[in-house]
């Protein structure tokens, strides 16, 4: 990938769906103020939705499609990640005490994909190359 940035930070995950090809497909938000980027409201879920962080923060976005069906923290409703019980929750994913996109399935012989909040976006191309995932900018209306 030769436009990767060094200063690209995670600070947002979406699982897409599952496309035609019967694969699953995730979306990255990376932004180059993680610090700032936390706490403007966007990090709050109401209603059963999750608010996506404002454009002022997103530096990149990107994709990958898998067969692995990963857990997004901010549509997680299995262990009430996300609920109104812990307004604090996205808070915790920030400071790395709760991943914010893991592969659900431990795997037996590989290592277990977990991205969390800060993550370079060369540390995530990394860990997606190790299972030939390949991953892809989406090209932004700034860009054009």
């Amino acid at each position: 990938m030769e436009d990767i940035k060094i200063n690209e930070h995670l600070i947002f995950s979406l699982k897409k769906s599952k496309g035609y090809n019967d694969k699953y497909e995730y979306e990255l938000i990376f932004s180059s103020e993680p610090d700032t980027a936390f706490g403007v409201g966007w990090d709050k879920r109401t209603l059963n939705r999750t608010n996506k962080p404002e454009s002022d923060f997103v530096q990149s976005i990107y994709t990958f499609q898998t067969d692995l069906d990963m857990v997004v923290i901010t549509e997680s409703d299995e262990d009430d990640y996300m609920g109104t019980q812990d307004e604090h929750v996205y808070e915790n994913v920030c400071d790395g005490i709760i991943a914010m996109l893991w592969e659900r399935e431990i795997p037996k012989d590989k290592k277990r994909i977990v991205f969390r909040y800060g993550m370079l976006l060369e540390e995530v191309v990394i860990l997606l190359k190790e299972r030939e995932i390949k991953i892809e900018k989406v090209k932004m209306i700034a860009d054009s």
